[in-house]
């Protein structure tokens, strides 16, 4: 049988801490190894793609270079007299012309080196002349943007040359006779005349406002009179109201006042009093407690006259002017009122025909409006 021994723990520690360190730094180089190795994969990435932006770079520094030699020379060159030989080729080279973007060789020449500029650190990490780094999204970003409006200059420089180069030919197969005066100083023609045409247009504009505004003031005034002459007549009509209704109510007056004075002469007059005294004259009887009081004879109540009703119903008021009893109730009364108790002069008896009782029906009337005056007078106490 073989025997095996357990080494002691201290010996065991001292042998394993050499071999755990050595392990640390292998798994740190391996991972160092493989920071390095992901940094170079994403430089040679951008540094490929910073080379294919600095290609469509340097295309755009030919189109903007052949732009100038073939295309701005037309400006002063025969060929360009071709074109100044007709105005309407004349219009349509400017309108072509004006369309290119507004770049330079020199800005051209600014922005590639500005993205070699980007690129060199990038390279010198790769080559290892510094330590390998993992760029920032940012760069990328950067030549994304940098890339997009050079695509464009490069793609609206193409058409447009080619366009031009496409009226040259006309202008060449035309077999016009070039023109006395350059392309320049055609274009310069038609862009005074379109400058002119511009100052026209915004003169009518100008004027157009002007008038627009005046037909609105205008407008407006008239609204304004409108409205006014409106309030004006509505004031009119209110004053005018004011003065009917005042009229109404002075004419009113006038016959409420000339009534009560025709009233104040019928109850001031003795012979219609003389008619009246049942109601007006001293006695014992009274109205107000139906029954007769053996005391100094007084003059009947209004307030009494009132309450039981001769003022206001006629067959109460022919009871009571003829002495009949009347038996009757309501909220103030109910049983039998003794008007034969009255010891003023009572009128004929209670009557029985039409004629009677359009007398009766008179006079009622004609009590209820004196009766009012008569307790003025004092004839009827309160």
């Amino acid at each position: 049988m073989a025997l095996y021994f357990r080494p002691t723990s201290h010996s065991a520690g001292a042998a394993s801490t050499p071999n755990l360190a050595a392990t640390q730094t292998q798994v740190l180089a391996a991972a160092e190894q493989q920071r390095c190795a992901v940094a170079k994969a994403q430089l040679r990435f951008l540094l490929d793609k910073g080379r294919s932006v600095l290609v469509h770079v340097d295309k755009l520094a030919k189109d903007v270079a052949a732009w100038d030699r073939e295309i701005e020379a037309l400006l002063n060159n025969d060929e360009g007299r071709l074109i100044a030989a007709d105005p309407e080729r004349v219009k349509m080279f400017t309108a072509l012309h004006r369309s290119v973007p507004p770049l330079s060789s020199d800005e051209v020449g600014q922005q590639r080196a500005r993205i070699q500029a980007m690129l060199e650190p990038l390279q010198q990490a790769l080559d290892g002349v510094t330590t390998p780094f993992m760029p920032d999204d940012a760069i990328e970003e950067q030549l994304e943007r940098e890339l997009k409006p050079v695509v464009i200059h490069t793609r609206t420089l193409r058409e447009l040359r080619h366009a031009i180069n496409a009226l040259l030919a006309n202008a060449r197969a035309a077999g016009d006779e070039p023109s006395d005066t350059t392309l320049q100083e055609s274009i310069n023609s038609v862009e005074q005349q379109y400058a002119r045409m511009r100052a026209d247009d915004l003169a009518r504009a100008r004027e157009a406002a002007e008038e627009e505004s005046r037909q609105k003031l205008v407008t407006l005034e008239k609204r304004k009179l409108a409205e006014l002459a409106d309030a004006e007549h509505k004031r009119r009509e209110a004053e005018l109201e004011a003065q009917r209704t005042e009229q109404e109510t002075q004419a009113r007056l006038i016959e409420e006042k000339a009534l009560g004075d025709r009233l104040r002469a019928l109850a001031e007059d003795s012979e219609i009093q003389a008619k009246y005294q049942v109601f007006l004259a001293e006695g014992h009887y009274s109205f107000a407690n139906n029954k007769v009081y053996n005391t100094t004879a007084f003059r009947p109540s209004y307030n009494a006259l009132k309450r039981i009703g001769i003022l206001s119903f006629l067959d109460r008021f022919t009871h009571a002017a003829s002495g009949n009893n009347f038996r009757y109730s309501d909220s103030t009364w109910s049983g039998t009122r003794y008007f034969s108790q009255n010891d003023r002069p009572l009128w004929q008896t209670y009557p029985r025909t039409d004629a009677q009782w359009e007398w009766y029906k008179e006079r009622f009337e004609e009590f209820r409006r004196l009766a009012p005056i008569w307790r003025e007078m004092g004839l009827l106490s309160p």
